[in-house]
């Protein structure tokens, strides 16, 4: 189960996968929701007032999962939002919006085959995170996305596959969606049939824009700005990529993208600025280690806060070294570390950034060589890292963020 951290990259192997599949035959028809709900409410969740580690836990052989809200004061008492009917091998993945009141939750159905399941056949649901209410969104979904900021709707997209491609290299036509929290059809927010890749970014800060990458088949890499009502672009700018893109995350609140990339032998992490902001390009590359094509995970890698004024970056110069993790503020200036920390989990051969709480007091560290079953909590400004329990040690865990029980 891929990391939600990379969901956006994988996507870019999911596109490749997807191309040899539509090219090596003719697709099958996407498969009919199945009667019945595949998400279920499992009863109020009326959490108590402290900060909740939102997951759903998974065997990997089982249909079946459990979204569980977890008091980081006490992990093993998890209370129960809902359980999921999904494919084997698919379990759910989702997140938090920005207010907290809401839980979007992407499903690959039991009855969908693989190439629906890569493409678009999976659906969207909503639920309250106080448990009260819970509703499908959308059907034909292929990817969930981002939320926009005011929490009133959340983007998805999907591969259309194309029965006359420009390129025979992109047989499909990738399209991204918004599915509004008020009961309105899913409106198209972009298309798009001659990029190599597109990593959906999220809404501006005032929501009135959308924004995406593109790679083109050239390798050359550059956002665009589009207009919800039209669809079309309104603004770009081409991005000073220049390796592999291996995580790519924007931030609204601070107009800018963060990128990890591999080039020259070195795994870095870049702030680019879109617009005219000129105050950080002197510092772009703010951390950054040795890298080699034998690394499994990433030897360096962040993630911004919810107020886009801090990155969480996490360093380790060699595989089952001590991660150096630092909390980078924004100024005038350029990136400044204002807090270090070591994390080091007993067994975990490498820790990743995997969710930072909105109140920026709480990481969560995914491990290696297990991603798919452990979950590291920390307190900020403490070195301890305490783990997720789960049901059983084969479990899946994937983090959907956080809910503040006294906020609900």
């Amino acid at each position: 189960m891929p990391s939600q951290r990379n969901k956006w990259i994988l996507l870019l192997a999911v596109t490749a996968a997807a191309a040899a599949l539509l090219i090596s035959g003719g697709a099958n028809a996407r498969p009919d929701p199945l009667p019945g709900q595949l998400a279920r409410l499992a009863g109020p969740l009326a959490l108590q007032k402290s900060t909740h580690l939102l997951y759903a836990e998974t065997h990997p052989t089982s249909t079946e999962s459990t979204l569980w809200a977890a008091p980081v004061d006490d992990l093993s008492a998890p209370r129960a939002l809902a359980n999921v009917s999904h494919r084997v091998g698919y379990p759910p993945v989702g997140s938090v919006s920005p207010d907290g009141r809401w839980v979007a939750i992407f499903i690959i159905p039991p009855g969908a085959d693989e190439r629906s399941a890569r493409l678009d056949g999976g659906e969207l649901w909503l639920a309250a995170s106080d448990g009260s209410q819970l509703e499908r969104l959308a059907a034909g979904v292929g990817q969930i996305g981002p939320w926009s900021p005011d929490s009133s709707a959340v983007s998805w997209s999907r591969l259309v596959e194309l029965e006359e491609p420009r390129d025979e290299q992109v047989p499909f036509r990738t399209e991204v969606y918004r599915s509004a929290l008020d009961g309105s059809p899913p409106a198209l927010l972009l298309a798009n049939e001659s990029a190599y890749g597109v990593i959906p970014l999220g809404w501006s800060a005032d929501g009135g824009r959308y924004l995406a990458a593109l790679i083109g088949m050239d390798g050359g890499w550059t956002a665009y700005a589009y207009e919800p009502a039209s669809g079309e672009s309104a603004e770009q700018w081409p991005l000073p990529i220049t390796g592999l893109v291996r995580d790519m995350q924007f931030s609204p609140s601070a107009g800018k993208i963060l990128v990890e990339e591999a080039v020259d032998g070195e795994d870095r992490l870049m702030i680019i600025p879109l617009g005219r902001d000129d105050s950080l390009q002197a510092q772009a590359a703010i951390a950054s280690q040795p890298f080699d094509d034998s690394m499994t995970t990433s030897p360096v890698s962040g993630m911004w806060s919810a107020s886009g004024e801090r990155v969480w970056v996490a360093s380790a110069p060699a595989e089952g070294t001590q991660v150096s993790a630092q909390v980078m503020a924004l100024g005038p200036n350029g990136a400044e570390t204002v807090r270090a920390q070591p994390a080091r989990a007993g067994g975990a051969a490498a820790l990743l950034p995997e969710s930072w709480s909105p109140d920026e007091q709480w990481f969560a560290w995914l491990a290696f060589p297990r991603p798919q079953s452990d979950v590291y909590v920390q307190r900020s400004g403490e070195d301890a890292l305490r783990k997720v329990p789960l049901a059983s040690p084969e479990n899946w865990i994937s983090v959907f963020g956080w809910l503040d029980g006294g906020a609900q």
